[in-house]
């Protein structure tokens, strides 16, 4: 399968997004934007257009929220992208952003790529639990290794359950949800469209796996790597977890040379 024929057009607010409650939402929490003269505002975010039905949660839940600046009015409140199949690696960064402490990881992530569903609100406990569900499915790819068949039917498998389970309930999709068949009228070729920004994570890891292209974290700090094209295949992130590594693995022997060391100065010395 090329990695050009499936595609993602997705948006992202420019003015970035955070992470409100419930209760701020139903509210109108005051937020603070920078206007184009440069001047800072207050305005409240107001629960019309949340497109969730917020009698279900509780007070302190938290969603996250795109944060539309009203001195932009007139053009677009959210920025398109495309991207292709493996072109910027995004499962990799949504996979790393766990490793980010607080809330820090998820807005460093949506602030990029945007929401992984189609809500204009989301609510970061669901965020959360797709998130896992790529982080669950990207360890079992080293469990599976060397048997790459049996491996891709269970990353399928369990992606594709946990996926439905959570976007799909209603329906008896067994995949990862529907694929739209677009038609490229400049370069004449057929390819398939993502629904969703989560869909095309999964099928990021997916088709890495299945290409038998290298996806591995590092040794040290567990940071899922830039993919691998050629040459030798990176251990670490940088020489920092490189030393960090070594140092954990041979702590015992450098702290016996050391102390060595130092006993054959104070004879020096003496």
């Amino acid at each position: 399968m090329s990695k050009g024929l499936i595609r993602l057009a997705w948006t992202v607010a420019p003015s970035g997004y955070e992470i409100m409650t419930r209760d701020d939402l139903c509210h109108g929490r005051p937020l603070s934007v920078r206007a184009p003269n440069g001047q800072v505002y207050t305005w409240h975010w107001r629960e019309v257009g949340v497109g969730l039905d917020l009698t279900k949660y509780r007070d302190s839940d938290e969603f996250i929220v795109p944060l539309i600046n009203p001195y932009v009015r007139g053009r677009s409140t959210h920025t398109e992208y495309q991207v292709r199949l493996l072109e910027r690696g995004v499962f990799r960064e949504l996979i790393n952003s766990e490793r980010q402490p607080g809330h820090t990881g998820v807005l460093a992530f949506v602030n990029r790529w945007g929401l992984l569903t189609r809500q204009s609100v989301t609510p970061l406990e669901s965020f959360v639990r797709a998130r896992n569900i790529m982080v669950r499915a990207f360890a079992s790819i080293t469990k599976a290794h060397g048997h790459r068949s049996e491996g891709v039917a269970h990353l399928l498998k369990e992606t594709s359950r946990s996926l439905s389970s959570m976007f799909f309930p209603r329906t008896a999709l067994g995949v990862l949800g529907p694929l739209q068949a677009r038609f490229d009228t400049r370069k004449r070729a057929l390819y398939f469209q993502a629904e969703t920004l989560f869909q095309f994570c999964a099928l990021e890891l997916l088709y890495a796996y299945d290409a038998a292209i290298d996806v591995t974290a590092c040794d040290a700090c567990g940071t899922v790597l830039p993919l691998h094209k050629s040459g030798r295949r990176k251990k670490y992130c940088n020489d920092a977890c490189k030393m960090a590594n070594y140092r954990a693995k041979n702590g015992d022997a450098l702290n016996r040379v050391r102390r060595q060391r130092r006993a054959k100065r104070r004879v020096v010395a003496k």
